[in-house]
């Protein structure tokens, strides 16, 4: 019997051992995160992603991840993955650091043995834009206050515009291809690749407008010809499975289009004062008349529509002019109000702050002592009170206005109307229009990356 004894222990120290060995082999494991720092320019809305070598409990993920600085927000699962998408975005020109804490269990039961940690750095706030003004173009990107600047895509025809994601991850965009027409393309903002994403061979494809979620990218697809002039019809590309399919002919006469903050698509039919709203899933439309000569612009929570009407109106200077009011429509009350509080002044080009408490826009007076060939940039709020100049530049027209995330810059173009010869410039000013500055020369359609 004493013999046995230790033939019996190490067959429990075997047994132990291979126990311990098989639970660890079992045990769940980190293949892979992301964002890190070998990705390089990480949007500050970046979600993070966990791949394990098994699926996960959700929950039990959730309890041990933490963030510095903190943050809450969802978790979803994709297969071994688990996703944790923030409730803001990651403070620009700062470290993020990440903690996965040992114990977090996967759908056996089975702990996480180790603990991990990363970091990763979100760049400041960038700017996009194309460059030259003269074709062919391209996609630039630029650190405003490092003056750092990036050239995101190489088009032997240029490029003809583009759109960011809202999460700032994707750039779609429209360029020249060789038969004669142009193709759209997606550019990945994590690891810059360029995928082509619809061919139109000797057709125009451009404008392209992604929706708030993702999920649609509309464009103008241009192969009609009414009296000689050509027409283009409205499309919506499904980017999930890339199926794409017609909106609107051609020859309903689509002016603009863009999209409602709640995701459907929003075009503007100008011989008929229309606007129609159309769900991208189901295909169902709505559509209300409007006293407008242009598609206007979406408060972020979507219940205010802000646009510009015209008004013939007299002064003593001038017997018969054309004022341009900003209106604003509260789609709940169904009221309006002008929050252009005179007669002599043209309004346009309205943009709302991120927060929606702001409106900036461009305006210049019609009245002889006070006409100056540009219009400035102002500010005001909804309520049509603290309506105040950032700008006083009179040879300047200040248009494609663009609120940064975080609502404390304001970028713009400016054109020359004295010297046309000049090339538009990109600017920058704080919301106290304080220290503007000139960002590029010969530079235009700015949009801010988050």
């Amino acid at each position: 019997m004493k013999r046995m004894l230790p033939r019996v222990l190490l067959g429990i120290f075997i047994f132990i051992i291979v126990i311990g060995i098989g639970l660890l082999l079992a045990a769940p494991r980190v293949d892979n995160y992301q964002p890190n720092s070998e990705q390089g320019e990480i949007p500050s809305s970046s979600p993070l992603m966990i791949t394990f070598n098994k699926p996960m409990d959700i929950d039990s993920v959730a309890s041990h991840l933490e963030t510095n600085p903190r943050r809450v927000g969802s978790f979803e699962q994709q297969g071994n993955t688990v996703v944790f998408n923030p409730d803001i975005p990651w403070i620009s020109s700062a470290f993020v650091t990440v903690t996965l804490k040992a114990g977090a269990r996967n759908t056996f039961g089975l702990p996480l043995l180790r603990t991990l940690t990363w970091k990763f750095y979100v760049p400041e706030t960038r700017l996009a834009y194309l460059w030259p003004f003269e074709p062919p173009s391209d996609i630039y990107l630029l650190e405003p206050h490092s003056g750092k600047v990036v050239r995101l895509t190489t088009f032997k025809k240029g490029v003809n515009d583009f759109d960011v994601s809202l999460d700032g991850r994707m750039i779609y965009f429209s360029a020249e291809n060789d038969q004669g027409g142009s193709d759209i393309y997606s550019l990945d903002l994590l690891d810059k690749h360029v995928i082509r994403i619809l061919e139109c061979g000797h057709v125009h494809c451009s404008g392209v407008l992604v929706s708030p979620d993702n999920r649609f990218l509309a464009f103008q697809r241009a192969d009609g010809v009414i009296n000689n002039e050509n027409i283009s019809a409205l499309w919506l590309m499904n980017l999930l499975n890339k199926d794409t399919y017609i909106v609107s002919e051609a020859e309903e006469g689509v002016d603009d289009f863009g999209w409602h903050p709640m995701g459907k698509l929003v075009y503007f039919i100008g011989d008929r004062n229309l606007i129609r709203l159309v769900d991208p899933d189901s295909n169902e439309r709505q559509e209300f008349e409007i006293d407008s000569e242009s598609l206007g612009v979406w408060s972020p929570d979507g219940t205010l529509y802000l646009t510009t009407t015209l008004i013939p109106v007299k002064t003593k200077d001038v017997d018969a002019a054309i004022s341009s009011h900003l209106l604003l429509y509260n789609l709940l009350s169904k009221q309006s109000t002008d929050l252009t509080e005179g007669i002599n002044l043209e309004d346009a080009t309205p943009a709302f702050s991120p927060n929606g408490d702001w409106i900036a826009f461009g305006r210049k007076y019609l009245d002889a002592s006070d006409w100056t060939p540009g219009r400035q940039l102002w500010l005001v709020k909804i309520d049509g009170s603290n309506t105040h100049a950032l700008t006083n530049e009179p040879d300047l027209n200040h248009v494609n206005i663009t609120w940064s995330p975080d609502g404390k810059y304001i970028a713009f173009i400016c054109f020359n109307q004295v010297k046309i010869t000049a090339p538009p410039e990109v600017w920058m000013i704080d919301v106290e229009g304080k220290t503007p500055v000139r960002l590029v020369i010969n530079a235009y359609a700015p949009q801010w990356i988050p």
